[in-house]
């Protein structure tokens, strides 16, 4: 009878260290699956930044493009206007000195 029931302490004991090292094995695996996701998350917070970086240096880009485009445009459009009122003050100064003179006569 005293055989039987060391037996079984012994079984309980060899349970409890299997226990106790499953719990332990788990409680590392946890530890290690939370340190990577601390690194993925902290290389995709990384990526994220240079992505955006990126993302608004491209946006930058093509904003200041299209600026440039239509200040040129704008630019160019002034130009022509200012030929044309160049072109039109000799008429211009013809009709207001052919009226000054009608008037005076």
């Amino acid at each position: 009878m005293k055989e039987i029931v060391s037996q079984i302490l012994e079984k309980e004991e060899e349970a409890t260290q299997k226990i106790n090292r499953a719990r332990e094995e788990a409680e590392n695996i946890i530890l290690l699956a939370r340190q990577m996701a601390k690194e993925i998350i902290a290389k995709t917070v990384v990526a994220c930044g240079d992505t955006a970086n990126k993302k608004k240096a491209e946006t930058e880009e093509q904003f200041l493009a299209e600026k440039e485009s239509i200040v040129k445009k704008a630019k160019e459009e002034a130009i022509l206007l200012r030929e044309k009122r160049e072109k039109d003050i000799p008429v211009i100064s013809r009709e207001v000195f052919s009226t000054i003179v009608s008037f005076s006569q």
